[in-house]
């Protein structure tokens, strides 16, 4: 409905950093079938785009565009971590998800033996939650968090939404 509605052109949506450059018309790894639906590259080949899977490969402009698009936010990672811990919906497994946050470190944070893992890339990577389908499943808990620039597309990543009350 985002994509068919215009949204990657209409500028109200995108904040100044975010709006693609290329003039694509929907994300880098979808395309218009010769039928006029919507394909999605899945590692080598297109397929037909599904109406039951999370969207993947989307960066966090996009994540957002949408969620303007559709009158909702990212969750921050916080309310992420919270509905995870109390809800039955599956929470990871399946796709990264974009927070709202910055990546930064927690009150009291004192870099581990990794001191070059996490440390330098606060404060300019955005966080992201969940674990996907590629994923090792030790890293499927919702306390673990990860990281990329919020123009990354070409992770399997994608969001969920919050409705403010």
């Amino acid at each position: 409905a985002f994509v068919e509605d215009g949204g990657y052109e209409r500028g109200e949506l995108w904040g100044a950093a975010g709006r693609p450059a290329d003039g694509r018309r929907m994300p880098s790894h979808w395309r218009r079938a010769v039928d006029g639906g919507i394909e999605l590259r899945r590692f080598d080949r297109w397929l037909p785009l599904p109406d039951d899977e999370p969207v993947v490969h989307v960066n966090a402009y996009e994540a957002e565009a949408f969620c303007r698009w559709a009158g909702r936010r990212l969750p921050r990672a916080a309310e992420w971590h919270a509905a995870a811990a109390k809800t039955g919906m599956q929470w990871g497994g399946t796709v990264w998800e974009w927070t709202a946050d910055t990546f930064a470190p927690y009150p009291c944070f004192r870099p581990g033996p990794y001191v070059t893992y996490s440390a330098p890339w606060f404060h300019h990577q955005r966080e992201l939650r969940g674990g996907a389908f590629a994923t090792h499943r030790l890293m499927h808990d919702r306390r673990y968090r990860n990281f990329f620039l919020p123009a990354r597309d070409d992770v399997f990543a994608g969001f969920r939404t919050v409705a403010d009350a």
